[in-house]
């Protein structure tokens, strides 16, 4: 299977006996029946689908804690929660150090290895990204002192 997204290309090879091919009719199913009011491209919510499926846990970044959920976020939220995976959400308007700190021990306590990122876009929350970027470079600089030390 292939999607297209702006700005992005996915492609999903399986062979019908794989598990990601159970993965990926898991993910169409998902898409199909959490995604239809959502307006969006039905293969993009197959994908994004594929990859929560995929992760061990979901971690949503959020501008603030009055932040409304955009219609992709909610999606993603509502896939979260059907497939009873560990979630965990961040707010950028709080301190990045205990943010970042609250996320890893998230993580460690709940055996996170395989984390799908999720949040609003910058065109519908303007300065998401350098936030985002913030946050993101303290975390990795903090993930790799822990690994370090393990």
């Amino acid at each position: 299977m292939s999607f297209q997204e702006p700005d992005r290309f996915f492609t999903i090879s399986v062979d019908s006996e794989s598990e990601d091919s159970k993965n990926a009719d898991q993910a169409q199913s998902l898409a199909s029946m959490l995604g239809r009011e959502t307006g969006i491209d039905l293969k993009i919510l197959t994908v994004a689908a594929f990859k929560v499926i995929k992760a061990v846990g979901v971690l949503f970044v959020l501008p603030l804690e009055t932040y409304s959920l955009d219609k992709y976020t909610n999606y993603i939220l509502e896939v979260a929660k059907k497939l009873e995976k560990k979630h965990h959400t961040i707010y950028l308007n709080k301190n990045d150090k205990e943010n970042v700190d609250q996320c890893l021990k998230w993580m460690k306590d709940n055996n996170i290895t395989d984390l799908y990122l999720t949040g609003p876009r910058e065109e519908d929350s303007p300065g998401i990204y350098e936030r985002s970027k913030k946050f993101f470079v303290l975390f990795f600089e903090k993930l790799k002192e822990q690994n370090k030390e393990s």
